[in-house]
């Protein structure tokens, strides 16, 4: 399955986003409370991110969302620690964790750091037990 897709929970309800025109908001009870309509104004933000980036490279423009992808990157990393730890995980706790998920220089040969059990099952993260900072 290959899907792009984000979904932010607010005070309202929740927002939902994905390719095409399937794109809306629902309040906590799952009722509809905005959608996007193609045939208004409404623009499409994945159509947007396509024109934004198009236009730069046509008029030789600097695009730069280095600054934007790393926040949203680092945001997930959070919201992993905290889902692991099943604690709250602070912006520089998390820069400045000792934890390294991965081995410093990746080879054919390298053994990966987490391996299956015997059935062929992965250990399973558990909230507050689980070390993620």
């Amino acid at each position: 399955m290959n899907q792009v897709r984000e979904e932010f929970a607010g005070t309202k309800g929740i927002l939902y986003l994905s390719g095409g025109n399937k794109c809306y908001a629902t309040d906590y009870k799952g009722n509809v409370i905005w959608k996007y309509d193609a045939r208004q104004k409404d623009e499409n933000p994945y159509q947007v991110e396509h024109n934004e980036l198009q236009d730069a490279i046509l008029k030789g423009k600097k695009l730069n969302n280095a600054e934007y992808v790393a926040t949203s990157t680092m945001t997930s990393i959070l919201g992993r620690m905290a889902s692991y730890s099943g604690k709250e995980v602070k912006w520089d706790d998390a820069l400045n964790s000792q934890i390294q998920l991965m081995p410093n220089k990746v080879t054919w040969e390298t053994v990966p750091p987490t391996k299956p059990d015997e059935n062929g099952f992965y250990p399973i993260p558990i909230p507050g037990v689980t070390k993620a900072v």
